[in-house]
């Protein structure tokens, strides 16, 4: 699998400030930086369940629960 995406940060923050973080059970399986346009990638994936965390800054996020099946 292939999973993309992309960021729009708020205020003066910059598209290129984020770090996005794969998870799958509850163990790092892939690491990204986001682009000048705030998009990203993480490719090879096996099928499964993932939960991804964007950060940047003191700032965290986590999107729970993504579901990679054939």
């Amino acid at each position: 699998f292939i999973v993309t995406g992309q960021i729009f940060a708020m205020g003066d923050t910059p598209t290129d400030a984020f770090s996005i973080q794969l998870l799958r059970d509850a163990q790092e399986v892939a690491l990204a930086a986001t682009d000048e346009l705030g998009e990203f990638t993480f490719t090879d994936l096996p099928a499964g369940e993932y939960n991804i965390v964007v950060s940047a800054g003191q700032y965290e996020l986590i999107i729970p629960s993504v579901l990679l099946r054939p």
